[in-house]
């Protein structure tokens, strides 16, 4: 999950590659929702237990 600020804007996602992707949010590789909104703040809640918790292991 990542912020724009306190009470700000949010943009939640899924990824396995959590340090690439923040640089491409935060150097605003693509336009989008992130780079309109200015959304780069990693909420650290969420940055090591976010898939373990929303998808289930694949045996």
């Amino acid at each position: 999950m990542l912020a724009s600020g306190r009470h700000g804007t949010i943009y939640i996602g899924v990824t396995s590659d959590l340090m690439g992707r923040l640089h491409q949010h935060r150097t605003r590789a693509t336009p989008g929702f992130t780079s309109r909104y200015d959304v780069f703040r990693l909420d650290p809640l969420w940055e090591d237990r976010a898939l373990d918790l929303g998808f289930p292991r694949q045996s």
